[in-house]
Formats: C-alpha cells, structure tokens, sequence
C-alpha cells in the first residue's frame, strides 16, 4: 500500500474500469479515460488531494471545508474500491492522511447496489455513522 504517484496512472485506470463496471452508473455514465486520468492527476498534484493504492484496491479523496463552518475540514472519499476484500489497507491509510491533514471528519460513501447493506455494516462498525442520503436525477 502506498501513495499514488503520477506514473501509476495506467494502473490505477484499469482498477477505475472495474469499479465503474460494478457500479450503477455504468448503465448511465461511460467511463472516459481522459476524465478519469485528469481527475487522478489532480488529486494526485493537489495539496488537499490523495490517492492510495495497491496492486488491487484504490482510494482517492480530497479535503474540503465543511458548508456550515469553514473551520471544520472534512475529508471526502471519492472513490473506494477494492477487487478483493474490504480494500482496509487503502482506506486505514486514507483515514491516517486525513488525521495528519487537519481534518474533523472524514466522509465516506457507498453505492447503491447489492453490496450496500454489507458496507453499511462493514463502515459502521469502522465507527462510521450514516449522516446523509444522496440522490441522482438526469435533466
């Protein structure tokens, strides 16, 4: 497990395919290598950025102030996947970069699909509670 790099970008894309392929968006959305590789190289050359990795597990994030307090640092998750296992590893490491980096929270997100009562389960007994529901409508 370690902090992504520019140079693992080609790696990182095909782990970012499976994801997209396991999701509910891959029947609303197509994945765009040139999005994803944009996307990556931001978080990866941003101050306020990370991606963790492994051979089959990534996890990016980014830090933000909280909307109600800009004091108040929030660590969101953007992506967390894992082919095999929970993907613990990268996201203990995003939890400690987080810590390290000011943040007060950290916000964690999981897919509507067959795998979320699982993970519901899995992240609260991580510590995590269940704080907001998000919604997604095309116009």
């Amino acid at each position: 497990m370690r902090e992504a790099t520019i140079s693992d970008i080609d790696s990182m894309l095909r782990l970012g395919r499976l994801f997209h392929k396991a999701s509910p968006y891959a029947s609303i959305v197509r994945f765009d290598d040139v999005s994803m590789r944009e996307t990556l190289s931001n978080l990866i050359n941003s101050p306020s950025g990370v991606v963790f990795l492994t051979d089959y597990a990534i996890c990016g994030g980014l830090l933000v102030p909280m909307h109600f307090n800009k004091s108040v640092v929030v660590a969101a998750e953007l992506f967390l996947f894992s082919e095999k296992g929970s993907g613990s590893d990268v996201r203990k490491a995003f939890e400690n970069w987080s810590a390290d980096n000011g943040a007060k929270f950290i916000q964690m997100s999981c897919l509507v699909n067959a795998k979320e009562k699982p993970m519901r389960r899995l992240f609260s007994s991580f510590g995590y509670e269940a704080k907001e529901v998000s919604f997604l409508k095309k116009v």
